[in-house]
């Protein structure tokens, strides 16, 4: 079963400098050759605006019921 961990933020707060640090970080070299590691290279990460992530997630729950 796939697992999606969002960063996410309402509309308002889209530029918060707290949360631009988060997401600066998470997308960082290091954390995510960490994440890749400790997942044995099945995790990938990728950066959808919400409509394309509301998109994605229904298309891996269409592909789950199958």
């Amino acid at each position: 079963m796939p697992y999606l961990n969002v960063i996410a933020a309402r509309a308002d707060r889209k530029d918060n400098a707290d949360y631009q640090k988060i997401v600066k970080l998470y997308a960082s070299q290091a954390v995510q050759d960490e994440v890749r590691r400790t997942s044995n290279g099945t995790a990938h990460h990728i950066e959808l605006p919400a409509a394309e992530l509301q998109a994605e997630v229904a298309r891996i729950q269409k592909q789950l019921k199958r």
